[in-house]
């Protein structure tokens, strides 16, 4: 895992909110190539909602992207997570995700950090 990687995964699991900055175009418009976003962690994945930006894992790495749609399974829920068109989607457990993304943009972020 990514030091950096590590670092944020740690700050969420101590309930800080960290800002982050991911490469590539998936999410555009939404979120820009580097453009910072602000992660709250996920305190009850009940709350997680379709259409919501969320900080997960899968198969290794650690993305962001939307939640396209929920299935509940007896005691489990099950999250497709895709990028911004609805493509490339994948299954996530609750476990794999890690905050949802409450920020977007460099003011938007300034002005986060300057309300805490």
């Amino acid at each position: 895992m990514h030091p950096k990687t590590k670092i944020l995964l740690e700050k969420l699991q101590r309930g800080e909110y960290v800002v982050n900055c991911e490469g590539g175009n998936s999410m555009a418009p939404k979120i820009k190539h580097r453009e910072p976003v602000v992660l709250a962690p996920i305190e009850s994945p009940q709350f997680l909602q379709k259409g919501d930006v969320v900080y997960f894992k899968s198969k290794g790495s650690f993305k962001t992207h939307i939640i396209w749609t929920i299935k509940k399974e007896k005691d489990k829920t099950r999250f497709l997570i895709t990028n911004i068109k609805g493509k490339r989607g994948v299954w996530v457990a609750q476990e794999n995700i890690f905050a949802k993304v409450v920020a977007i943009g460099k003011q938007a972020c300034d002005e986060f950090r300057s309300s805490q």
